[in-house]
């Protein structure tokens, strides 16, 4: 979970990744934590 997270705001700070933010996001039950989070 935590490393989800570490990586979500990695992909936050690279724009040229938001699509892979997104898959994550999607691909990931935890989206809701990171909703949160941002």
């Amino acid at each position: 979970m935590l490393k989800t997270v570490i990586m979500s705001l990695m992909m936050k700070n690279h724009q040229r990744d938001n699509y892979y933010r997104t898959d994550l996001l999607h691909s990931n039950a935890g989206g809701e934590t990171f909703e949160r989070i941002t």
